[in-house]
């Protein structure tokens, strides 16, 4: 999901795994102008192209399904803000049940995987963004995210020859990709991706 563009959106899980979508007026998520309940039946190839219409800053088009709730503000007003799963600004595993994690992240994630191992060369800056947003989507694994996925679609990418070390270097780190401006990504133990420029002589090894 890209933050702050689009239509204002919060989905929310309640106990019983119901989810209900809300769409807002306002950035500030005051005022529901529209709102879904029973998500949790949709597919979730079906909600993630929803989310990406709202993404779009399309209000869906379905006024006459039975889901769409008469008074969307009054139902918002009802609302723990504890029980947002996801919204315009990501997706919160951490409070998540069966319902939201089949829903929203498990077609999230193969989404992100999939625009991840699609990634054209051309800017190592767009492959951070697309790393950071399956990283994002990740299923957790005791409390941490398992990025075995990312690592896999990182080692067929293919733009760099992972053979190349500096000897002069020695915590020259673990190269991603370079791009064909010659700026690499690489991975960072301080924020787990680090992007920089590739020395002189280096760009014709790395390709």
């Amino acid at each position: 999901m890209n933050a702050h563009t689009g239509l204002p959106y919060a989905v929310v899980e309640d106990n019983g795994g119901r989810l209900t979508l809300f769409v807002f007026g306002d950035a500030d998520r005051q005022t529901a102008v529209y709102a879904y309940t029973g998500l949790e039946y949709e597919t979730p190839e079906d909600i993630a192209a929803l989310l990406r219409g709202l993404e779009g800053g399309d209000i869906p088009q379905d006024a006459d399904d039975e889901g769409v709730v008469g008074d969307p503000q009054a139902f918002w007003l009802e609302v723990d803000e504890g029980d947002i799963v996801a919204d315009d600004e990501g997706i919160y595993g951490f409070r998540m049940g069966t319902a939201a994690d089949r829903a929203l992240r498990v077609p999230l994630y193969a989404e992100a995987i999939d625009n991840l191992e699609r990634w054209d060369g051309a800017s190592v800056c767009h492959l951070e963004v697309l790393l950071r947003e399956a990283r994002e989507y990740a299923p957790e694994d005791d409390g941490k995210p398992d990025t075995s996925a990312i690592d896999q679609a990182v080692l067929r990418l293919g733009h760099v020859d992972r053979n190349l070390t500096l000897p002069d270097w020695p915590d020259w780190p673990e190269l991603i990709a370079v791009d064909e401006a010659g700026h690499y990504l690489a991975w960072s133990d301080e924020d787990w991706l680090t992007i920089g420029y590739l020395p002189d002589g280096l760009r014709d090894r790395a390709a």
